[in-house]
């Protein structure tokens, strides 16, 4: 056996790899962590210590039309998405049809890739989106 091989053998055994994040986080600065006093206040952070791994790939001072950008584009291994948008859209005085469509258009898109998701918002969205039969919920 080369050298090298033991040494990738005996780091694979010392250093495992991280755990692969079953949640996705989507959102602004709000789930970036803005307004948290301290790391341990975000609530990303602390939902972390409750369900394990979180990849968050919020970006402060977006809309909820760049934010279902990254979420078409995501192509991770997350079975949960979390999105927490609203106020951006707010101060950009966004249409409210504008928004409900974009975050149904969202939501619609993470519940085809079989995902579960979890949506808080500040602004209604009725009616619910649909799907087939078997698709995670909304909740």
């Amino acid at each position: 056996m080369k050298p090298y091989v033991a040494l990738l053998i005996a780091a694979a055994l010392f250093f495992p790899a991280p755990p692969v994040p079953a949640i996705v986080a989507f959102g602004d600065s709000i789930t970036v962590g803005y307004g948290a006093r301290t790391r341990a206040a975000m609530w990303t952070d602390r939902l972390v210590l409750e369900v394990g791994p979180i990849e968050n790939i919020a970006v402060a001072g977006s809309t909820v039309a760049a934010q279902l950008i990254l979420i078409q584009a995501y192509a991770g291994p997350a079975q949960t998405a979390l999105w927490m948008s609203c106020t951006n859209d707010l101060f950009a005085q966004t249409p409210v049809a504008t928004y409900q469509a974009t975050l149904r258009a969202g939501v619609l898109h993470l519940q085809q890739r079989r995902m579960a998701v979890y949506l808080g918002t500040c602004l209604g969205l009725k009616p619910y989106p649909t799907v087939p039969a078997g698709t995670p919920a909304l909740h």
